[in-house]
C-alpha cells in the first residue's frame, strides 16, 4: 500500500484521528506535524515534517489537491495584502517626515530600506519555480520564522538578504546601492556622522560613479552639479517613489503568476 501523507492542522493529543477519504492514522500534538503511514491501522508508521499549512483545516494531500491550491492562494493573498499595507504605512510616514522643516535623514532612509526589503522578497518569490517552496516561505513569514529552505540532503539553508538582493539587482541595477545605504543607516555606523562629514567618502570611486549614473538616469543631473550626500537628500522623495512604484509592479507580477480567485 503506498504511503499516505497526513497533515495535522489542529493541535490534538497523540491519538487516533480521521478525516474524509483517509484511513485512521496517528498524529502528533502540534500544527504542522506530518506523518506518513504504510499498511493498515496499527501497522508500521514513519514520520516526517511538513511546513506549508496553518492551523484551522485538515487535509489529506493525496486525496484533495484542491486544498493545497486553496492554501497557496490564501497565502499569496495574505502576503500581498501585508506587503501593500506595509508599503502604505511607509509612504504615509515618509511623506510626513519630508514635510518637517528639516528632513530626518536616518528615519527616511530606514523607510527606503523597508520598502526595498518588501521589493526584493517579492522578486525572490517571483523567481522561484517551485510552488511548495513558495508556500513554505510564506508560511514561515506568517509563523514569524526567518526564511529558509530544506536542501535535497535535508539540511536547512537560510535565505540571506545578499541572495535576494543579487536577484533583484539583476532586474533593477540600483537595488544593491539602495540596500547598502539603507543598511548603513539602520545599523549604527559612520554614515550617521552625515552632519559633519559626507558619507560618500566611505565609498569607493566605482560605487560613487555608479550611484551618480543611476541618479542621472532616473532622476536627472544633481542640482549641485556634483554628487554629494546633500544632493541625495534632496531627491529622497523621488527615490522612495521609484522603489514604491517598482514594488507595486512586482506585487502585481507575483499575483499574475499565481492568480488569486
Amino acid at each position: 500500500m503506498p504511503g499516505v501523507q497526513i497533515l495535522l492542522l489542529r493541535p490534538v493529543n497523540s491519538k487516533a484521528y480521521s478525516i474524509n477519504c483517509c484511513k485512521p492514522f496517528f498524529v502528533g500534538n502540534r500544527p504542522g506535524d506530518l506523518f506518513n503511514f504504510w499498511g493498515s491501522w496499527g501497522g508500521g508508521a514513519g514520520a516526517g515534517y511538513f511546513w506549508d499549512r496553518e492551523p484551522g483545516l485538515a487535509t489529506c494531500p493525496d486525496h484533495d489537491t484542491s486544498d493545497r491550491n486553496n492554501f497557496m492562494q490564501e497565502y499569496i493573498r495574505k502576503y500581498c495584502n501585508t506587503i501593500r499595507n506595509r508599503s502604505q504605512e511607509n509612504k504615509t510616514a515618509f511623506i510626513a517626515l519630508t514635510k518637517l522643516p528639516s528632513i530626518p535623514v536616518s528615519p527616511c532612509i530606514s523607510l527606503l530600506r523597508q520598502e526595498l526589503d518588501s521589493m526584493v522578497r517579492t522578486i525572490y518569490l517571483c523567481n522561484l519555480d517551485n510552488n511548495q517552496q513558495i508556500q513554505e516561505l510564506l508560511s514561515q513569514m506568517f509563523r514569524g520564522e526567518q526564511w529558509h529552505l530544506i536542501s535535497a540532503k535535508g539540511k536547512k539553508q537560510m535565505i540571506r538578504d545578499r541572495e535576494m538582493v543579487d536577484i533583484a539587482t539583476n532586474l533593477h541595477g540600483w537595488t544593491e546601492y539602495v540596500y547598502k545605504f539603507g543598511c548603513s543607516f539602520i545599523h549604527l555606523s559612520n554614515f550617521h556622522q552625515y552632519n559633519s562629514s559626507d558619507p560618500l567618502i566611505n565609498l569607493c570611486q566605482t560605487d560613487i560613479d555608479n550611484i551618480e549614473n543611476y541618479i542621472q538616469q532616473y532622476h536627472g543631473p544633481c542640482h549641485s552639479g556634483k554628487l554629494n550626500f546633500d544632493s541625495i537628500i534632496q531627491i529622497l522623495p523621488q527615490i522612495f517613489d521609484k522603489i514604491n512604484a517598482n514594488l507595486q509592479y512586482d506585487i502585481e507580477d507575483f499575483e499574475k503568476k499565481y492568480p488569486v480567485k
